[in-house]
């Protein structure tokens, strides 16, 4: 993984490429980001620099050398990793530790480096158990690092998503974290930095992985699926920084949401009580996704809206077909009514999260929409 295969963020990139030129490399660092942003890539592009062969000669490691091309595998000897695992039918006990998960682990990278925790746990056939970094894991660690490195000058823990780990394996972890054998290097990627003790955040150096913007996004999206420019803004604007939900969506050729969305209003307005239960059961044999992402695209509509009614325009994200409808939307409706409205579509989602019936859900949602507008 090198640098520039990562969009923007070239004041981050940067400062940790400096870091190492300039050889004040921290023992143990944390990048932190939000899900589907760049902390991983990040890291993994900052371990790819430090083991390099020719990382005097440029900014970012070179992408030819012997470590480089390991490296793009995720098979060097000297870069290791733990990340959360649950038990499988292939391992159980004090199997389940991530040395056992490798393959499916360097396989998982390779396709997107961007992918979350329920990516990975479906990848490995983790069934929707609750992943985590159990307490064996601390011996794992411990034992690796105790190695002297095998080809490159550090040694290179990376630990994805440490908020996981089991209180008592990060215990165990405090002594080598502030205190590491020779060359060695952890680098934490954490999602949800807050959820960290208190005394691992005050063994690390934090480095701040900012989300991708709208034109990142779209940008990126544009060089790995070629989609329109319109398509794209709206892929940005659903995904708001997420680049993994942004692939997962520019690869949806299907789903219209802004025809779904102005659709179902439509029929909301009217009170076309009989369309609309036919909308709802039409709607609840789409997949969770679907219903979900329809939900999400609903409450950036009415905050757009929201925006239009107090005329800042300057600051909105939307398409033209798009605009015109929140324009009128924005128009036809007053401000308690939009924020009602956002209330509901955010009550929705949070209920179909936790596995509501979508059938229900929507015709609910759609009756109290109706009464709300009307």
């Amino acid at each position: 993984m090198l640098f520039s295969s990562i969009p923007g963020l070239q004041n981050t990139k940067k400062k940790l490429s400096n870091s190492i030129r300039k050889h004040q490399v921290a023992h143990a660092l944390l990048f932190s980001g939000n899900p589907g942003g760049a902390a991983l890539p990040m890291a993994l592009a900052y371990a790819s620099y430090l083991i390099c062969e020719n990382k005097e000669q440029v900014d970012q490691a070179c992408g030819k050398c012997s470590a480089c091309h390991k490296m793009e595998k995720f098979v060097h000897p000297d870069v290791h990793f733990v990340f959360p695992v649950c038990g499988t039918k292939n391992f159980t006990g004090t199997d389940v530790v991530s040395k056992n998960y490798l393959n499916q682990w360097r396989a998982f990278l390779i396709k997107n480096p961007y992918a979350d925790l329920e990516d990975w746990v479906n990848f490995f056939g983790g069934e929707n158990k609750q992943a985590q970094i159990y307490r064996q894991e601390s011996r794992e660690i411990i034992s690796a690092l105790s190695l002297t490195p095998f080809e490159a000058e550090f040694k290179v823990m990376i630990i994805w998503l440490p908020e996981l780990m089991n209180v008592s394996a990060a215990n165990s972890l405090l002594k080598i974290i502030e205190e590491p054998s020779g060359q060695t290097v952890f680098i934490f990627v954490s999602q949800q930095e807050s959820h960290l003790l208190s005394t691992i955040l005050s063994r690390v150096q934090i480095v701040k992985i900012s989300s991708f913007n709208d034109e990142e996004i779209i940008s990126q999206l544009n060089k790995e699926f070629n989609i329109d420019k319109d398509k794209g803004r709206q892929v940005a604007l659903m995904s708001d920084g997420n680049l993994n939900t942004a692939r997962k969506l520019a690869q949806d050729q299907e789903n219209d949401f802004h025809q779904f969305f102005s659709d179902w209003m439509r029929l909301c307005f009217k009170k076309s009580y009989g369309e609309l239960v036919n909308w709802a059961e039409e709607y609840s044999q789409k997949s969770k996704t679907e219903q979900k992402q329809l939900l999400r695209y609903s409450l950036i509509m009415v905050r757009e809206s929201l925006v239009v009614e107090h005329q800042h325009e300057e600051i909105m994200r939307v398409t033209n077909d798009e605009l015109k409808f929140v324009e009128d939307f924005g128009r036809l409706l007053k401000i308690d009514q939009i924020t009602l409205l956002a209330e509901e579509f955010d009550k929705a989602h949070y209920h179909l999260e936790r596995n509501a019936n979508a059938k229900i859900l929507f015709l609910d949602l759609s009756f109290t929409i109706a009464n709300t507008i009307n």
